[in-house]
């Protein structure tokens, strides 16, 4: 049916919540206000207070709103009639509903054609606003734009769901990336979607767009061949790596294009992606991906420019930080010589990296080098990848710490202000910015931007930091290589650490104990050896095995998990490898909420897409939230439910008092009995356990992530021999195909 938006509730990347008002008027309910809850995967755009949507799904009464629709597909429709000046005022900047209203006055019915061509701009800058005579061209070119942009959008959705492509999400990325011109590009090269689509996809539609354009031989089309190369590489990318092996490149180029490798469409590929950008040949067997290397390469440069800046921060001679050192301490205890060797070489080096184990101390290292660099003039900027990192970073040095994402948004606001104050501003205009600009982030030549978990630093992320490095700035980057690799393509962290001239190395482990045994059967598994493990006989410290022969892996998990609960009084934290499974993170959740719930004759609480909530359930926060202080990866627990008012009570570690989550926060909340491993990276809790099944992920630098999350307890759970296999397995990294080089 067709609606109107009424006001907007929320827009997220994974989908919108919207009030509206139903226009379709073979509608029985037509003018009735309703709420409307799309996810991304069946919505085309987001939604704006005056647009037309035509929505599918049930309409159904619910308590707490009214009439809701859980929309299967969402599509914004060109309005027509009056409708044309609500969408003009939401969407061209400036116009309003008074101008609007000027040109549905003028032009009626036929407004929407007038809107389609840009020589009109003339005759609607006119009607919109005839006494402003500089404003009105600018007012009349953002009507044309906003409404052709639109009609595009709907004129390329129709095409491709003509060629069999519902697939909205794909829809969405298409038209942004295409624009006004998509269909003519895609008939014109229809393998300009391998970036977007699966090849299996691309590939059967693409020959049909060929053939009927006339092209002698689609299969062995240029077009095909370069289209094969780019899905080689986005496949690369996809999987972490930034270039490739010639084999790899070849064994792709099969699969694509359902040939031998002896075939002459290989190399004709080969030549052709290399002709046309689609791979930087390096030597025989060595090629990039082109973005990928002038990333890389960038990153490097930077790199090798901030060894040799010199920082205006002036400090003593080495003997006198030496003795500082000697009489600092670290919660009231004096620092380990490794750690006071490690602020020395650190707080010396422009370019530096902190690499140590779980529980050597890195944070505490990292602090007393963040009040040396601040003690002798310095300033500091501190940021890490996860917000949970950002915010234990917070915590531990007593300084305001920020994710990667929001420095980076706040160095570009900062950017933006700062040349703006060369236009000629108004006073007020500009004490309004020089206001804005001292509460936004700033590197400046006296800085130390300190990186926390960097090992999880990815090559966008960290050749977007670069840009906003001056001269003098220092870096230093705190991780651990033996730790999971990025989730985004590339390595640099895990390069950087094998150089000695930058690299402080912790080893000693001062957060678990010897006696729990946990740091040997970590460091067995850092190396891929395998450790002596003890079979699982309870609630003890240390690590132990539960083995079983591939069944009943759930009901073993379901079996440990109830008995720690039972003897600890607390909910042991499971690391698992998927999200999908029967010992994945969904499955598992699922399984032992409904065991909480009903075992303890608990009410419960529905939040958004199928998750269910009650009273003494482990939670984890999936978005960073700086009003509220919570963050992607912060673990808690429901402390108590109010179904009547769609809130929930939940207790967030390291806070004194429980946060109080609506109706929309619930959309980045979600059950923590299972959580993934990289969710896991930089939490800890007493005992942790580990389903042990076959999965690409299981390898050493896996295993030991998910090992060291625990204080005191791990329990394995699964056969020897598929962990035996997992230990057997390159590290991620190591596995990492990448550009990047150092030294």
């Amino acid at each position: 049916m067709l609606v109107s938006v009424t006001s907007v509730v929320s827009i997220r990347p994974f989908g919108s919540i919207f009030g509206a008002k139903i226009e379709d008027q073979s509608h029985p309910s037509v003018g009735v206000m309703i709420r409307v809850k799309a996810s991304a995967k069946v919505m085309l755009g987001q939604p704006v207070v005056g647009d037309i949507w035509d929505v599918q799904g049930s309409l159904m009464a619910t308590p707490a709103y009214g009439l809701q629709i859980d929309a299967t597909k969402a599509t914004r429709k060109m309005p027509t009639g009056k409708l044309i000046t609500s969408f003009l005022a939401s969407h061209a900047p400036g116009v309003g509903p008074e101008r609007a209203n000027a040109l549905w006055q003028h032009f009626g019915l036929g407004l929407g054609t007038v809107l389609s061509d840009e020589t009109n701009i003339p005759a609607i800058a006119a009607v919109i606003a005839p006494d402003r005579k500089n404003l009105a061209p600018q007012l009349a070119a953002a009507c044309v734009q906003e409404w052709k942009e639109a009609e595009a959008q709907t004129r390329t959705l129709a095409w491709l769901d003509a060629q069999g492509i519902e697939d909205l999400s794909i829809a969405r990325r298409v038209c942004q990336i295409l624009g006004e011109s998509a269909i003519e590009r895609l008939i014109a090269n229809p393998y300009c979607l391998v970036p977007l689509l699966a090849w299996k996809k691309v590939d059967p539609l693409a020959q049909k767009l060929l053939a009927e354009a006339g092209a002698e031989s689609p299969s062995s089309d240029i077009r095909r061949l370069v289209g094969a190369c780019d899905a080689v590489v986005k496949t690369h990318i996809k999987n972490g790596h930034t270039a490739g092996t010639l084999e790899s490149l070849s064994s792709g180029l099969v699969n694509c294009l359902e040939v031998s490798v002896e075939s002459a469409l290989i190399g004709d590929a080969i030549a052709a992606g290399k002709r046309h950008g689609a791979i930087l040949l390096v030597t025989e067997n060595w090629w990039r991906a082109p973005g990928c290397a002038a990333m890389e390469d960038s990153v490097q440069q930077r790199l090798r420019e901030i060894c040799v800046s010199k920082s205006p921060v002036k400090f003593p001679k080495t003997k006198v930080i030496e003795q500082m050192l000697l009489d600092a301490r670290a919660g009231g205890h004096p620092l380990h010589q490794e750690q006071r060797e490690a602020v020395l070489k650190v707080v010396f080096s422009p370019l530096a990296c902190l690499q140590g184990g779980a529980g050597v101390g890195k944070t505490t290292t990292a602090k007393v080098i963040c009040d040396l660099w601040e003690q002798f003039g310095g300033n500091l900027v501190l940021t890490a990848i996860a917000g949970k990192a950002a915010l234990r970073l917070s915590r531990s040095t007593g300084r305001l710490a920020m994710t990667l994402a929001r420095l980076r948004m706040q160095l570009e606001e900062r950017e933006s202000i700062e040349s703006r104050l060369d236009d000629d501003l108004t006073p007020p205009e500009r004490k309004r910015a020089i206001a804005k600009l001292a509460k936004l982030a700033q590197i400046n030549d006296c800085s130390m931007v300190l990186v926390d978990e960097a090992s999880m630093l990815d090559l966008t992320n960290i050749n977007a930091l670069m840009r906003f490095m001056p001269d003098g700035a220092r870096l230093v980057l705190v991780g651990d290589e033996a730790q999971l690799p990025p989730v985004g393509f590339g390595l640099i962290y895990h390069r950087l650490v094998s150089d000695v001239s930058i690299t402080a190395r912790l080893t000693v482990i001062h957060r678990q104990t010897e006696a729990t045994g946990i740091p040997v059967v970590a460091a067995a598994v850092r190396d891929g050896v395998m450790p002596d493990l003890p079979q699982y006989s309870g609630p003890l410290d240390g690590v132990s095995i539960l083995e079983h022969g591939g069944q009943g892996l759930q009901a073993s998990i379901q079996k440990v998990w109830a008995q720690i609960r039972s003897a600890n009084n607390l909910a042991p934290l499971i690391v698992t490898a998927t999200n999908k499974g029967d010992a994945g993170v969904n499955a598992l959740n699922a399984l032992l909420h409904g065991i909480w719930h009903h075992g303890n004759a608990l009410e419960e609480m529905k939040g958004h897409f199928g998750q269910w909530f009650s009273a003494g359930e482990p939670v984890v926060c999936l978005k960073n939230d700086y009003s509220t202080g919570l963050f992607n990866g912060l673990l808690g627990e429901v402390t108590r439910i109010e179904p009547d008012e769609g809130t929930l009570l939940a207790q967030f570690e390291g806070y004194d008092e429980p946060h109080r989550l609506g109706d929309l926060d619930l959309l980045d909340l979600q059950l923590a009995y299972a959580i993934s491993c990289h969710r896991g990276q930089g939490s800890q809790a007493p005992v942790v356990i580990v389903p042990i099944y076959q999965s690409r992920m299981l390898d050493p630098s896996w295993l030991y992530t998910a090992i060291t999350r625990a204080e005191r307890q791990v329990v394995l759970i699964g056969s020897r021999e598929v962990l035996a296999d997992a230990l057997a397995q390159p590290k991620a990294a190591d596995r990492r195909m990448v550009g990047f080089t150092w030294n």
